[in-house]
């Protein structure tokens, strides 16, 4: 008895130890929003999404480039030439170019694909934040659950304190009449074994209790074995009707929301798909400085300036 006594007195000291700084469940659930670690994935996940949702991902914009280039050769060169103009034939014939100029590259029309294209981005900037409040959802729900079960478990200990009360008094009354000659041996016997069975229910209870609060700290992103203690009053929400809640449930249910937005990007990718069947066309254009010195030949040099421009237009036939 002597042994149990001192046993339920480190676990006491060791459980109180542990759990020191009282903490509310909006405490609880305001700290592991901002420092879980899936929510911050998540938050990054949104502000990628969001600056890939704009037109100029989805090919809106013309592409516009600063261009130029040089070529260097040195050739035997030997040209014949028809009429009056004398045949040349040289050895070592250096001939130089260089060109640059400012050219843009403009998407006209691609079969709608880019209009799809930019929808689809749209969706899953809307998958990503509904991914987002789904992550933060399942994280709130954990909370609470595990929140309640400490409740629970504090509320069983209670009990189970009492109970060893009650199991130790009973044991000194029994081992007294034992001595006495008003009990037998098995009386004995059967108050140890529920003043033990009482120490085990005790020791589960403390170590389920102090699992819950280390799976706590890690969802708040802290030191699992940080000091922590929940307070013990439970927030209960003001009643609602079915109805108001069913239509709430219809109307903001992520899981329900993101199935929806899901079904409208396949529905884009599907028509991103098809678009490639239609023409495509595309215009080009070059405004440029162009500079050509040759060796030999009837024209030495040439010199250009200006503004070039041209229009594709591409019909797919067969692809395999």
């Amino acid at each position: 008895m002597k042994k149990i006594s001192i046993l339920l007195a480190l676990l006491c000291a060791t459980y109180s130890g542990f759990s020191q700084s009282a903490l509310s469940l909006e405490q609880i659930i305001a700290l592991a929003l901002q420092s879980n670690y899936d929510v911050a994935i998540a938050t990054n996940n949104i502000s990628s999404a969001n600056n890939n949702a704009t037109k100029a991902q989805a090919g809106y914009l013309p592409n516009l480039n600063l261009n130029s280039g040089l070529n260097y050769s040195r050739n035997n060169t030997n040209l014949t030439f028809g009429g009056v103009v004398p045949d040349i034939e040289k050895d070592g014939v250096e001939n130089t170019s260089y060109n640059v100029g400012v050219g843009f590259n403009y998407l006209v029309f691609n079969g709608f694909g880019r209009v799809h294209t930019y929808q689809s981005l749209m969706n899953t900037q809307q998958l990503t934040s509904l991914q987002s409040k789904i992550i933060s959802e399942n994280l709130v729900l954990d909370i609470v659950t595990r929140y309640l079960d400490i409740q629970q478990a504090n509320l069983n200990l209670d009990a189970a304190l009492n109970n060893i009360k009650i199991s130790q008094d009973r044991l000194k009354r029994v081992t007294i009449g034992n001595e006495n000659g008003s009990r037998n041996k098995l009386d004995v016997l059967s108050a140890q074994v529920d003043l033990n069975n009482d120490s085990l229910s005790i020791l589960s209870l403390q170590t389920a209790i102090q699992k819950q609060l280390a799976s706590l700290n890690t969802l708040m992103g802290r030191d699992p074995y940080t000091a922590i203690k929940v307070a013990e009053l439970i927030p209960v929400p003001a009643q609602q009707s079915m109805t108001v809640l069913r239509e709430q449930a219809l109307q903001n249910n992520a899981t329900l929301l993101l199935a929806q937005v899901a079904e409208e990007l396949a529905m884009h990718q599907t028509a991103i798909t098809e678009s490639r069947r239609l023409p495509t066309v595309n215009m080009t254009g070059n405004y440029g400085y162009n500079n050509a010195q040759n060796g030999a030949g009837v024209v030495l040099s040439q010199k250009t300036l200006g503004f070039s421009s041209g229009l594709t237009v591409t019909m797919p036939i067969f692809n395999g």
